[in-house]
């Protein structure tokens, strides 16, 4: 009888271990952090929409950034950084000419979770030190 009990314990414990092997193997977490995006308007000249990770990770980053004339809802062109790989992905140029609204999408990509999209930024407003 007290072989019985310890082949049936034993037995309890092996599945236990394998679902535990099971599980940890088909649920991978993001490595990344905390992934952000921000917007910047009529920053010194400087409108652009960046995609980071906070502690400056690697990985592949989308960033659209449509600028809107005189802070209208029609954009009058954007910046697209496609995708690339690195810490952070820049979308943005120099103009001066008009008072911008800019309005950033922002996606990133990793083998484990597959594209996401991280959402969207919209300001009239620096934001130089929002980060």
């Amino acid at each position: 009888m007290r072989l019985f009990r310890c082949r049936i314990f034993m037995t309890v414990v092996l599945i236990f271990i394998l679902a535990l092997a099971v599980t940890s193997v088909l649920v991978v977490e993001d490595a990344q952090a905390y992934i952000r995006g921000i917007s910047r308007a009529n920053c010194f000249g400087r409108n652009e929409s960046i995609t980071w990770d906070a502690p400056w990770i690697n990985s592949w980053y989308w960033t659209n950034s449509y600028h809107c004339p005189n802070f209208g809802y029609y954009y009058n062109h954007y910046v697209t950084t496609y995708w690339r790989y690195g810490a952070y992905a820049t979308a943005g140029d120099w103009d001066w000419t008009y008072n911008w609204r800019v309005v950033g999408d922002h996606w990133y990509w990793t083998a484990a979770t597959g594209t996401r999209y991280i959402g969207r930024t919209d300001t009239t407003w620096c934001s130089a030190f929002s980060w």
